[in-house]
């Protein structure tokens, strides 16, 4: 019984951990790591369109447009930035910050010194 009760422990706290965080909105950088009150079910930031699709928990849907936010993270806790209508995954690096977008047939990389920064194309230009 013992073995059990552990073995379905271990997959919860596994499972949580993975797909417990909430997503959030982000309206300027220095929102990334603070709690939100907003209960959030998904996020929908389409590709061209002006506008991010929020679907509460209530079954609310709210339209909020993109040039009001910085960004958003989603349930793996992955930070996103808005540049240009589109979601950019940030990833923190030492010294700069680095932007990644995965598209259909192409990948856009940008950098910046900060979060807060402007993007640029290279590196070198930082």
């Amino acid at each position: 019984m013992k073995p059990l009760l552990l073995l379905v422990l271990f997959i919860g706290c596994s499972f949580s951990t993975s797909f417990g965080q909430h997503q959030k909105l982000l309206y300027n950088s220095s929102d990334i790591g603070q709690s939100d009150s907003l209960t959030i079910k998904t996020i929908r930031g389409q590709q061209y369109s002006r506008y991010v699709k929020v679907f509460n928990r209530s079954g609310t849907k709210i339209k909020i447009p993109k040039d009001s936010l910085w960004g958003f993270t989603d349930r793996k806790g992955h930070i996103y930035r808005f540049y240009k209508k589109l979601p950019y995954r940030v990833v923190f690096k030492n010294d700069f910050v680095k932007y990644i977008y995965n598209g259909c047939r192409f990948t856009n990389i940008f950098y910046s010194k900060s979060p807060d920064s402007e993007m640029v194309r290279w590196k070198r230009n930082l």
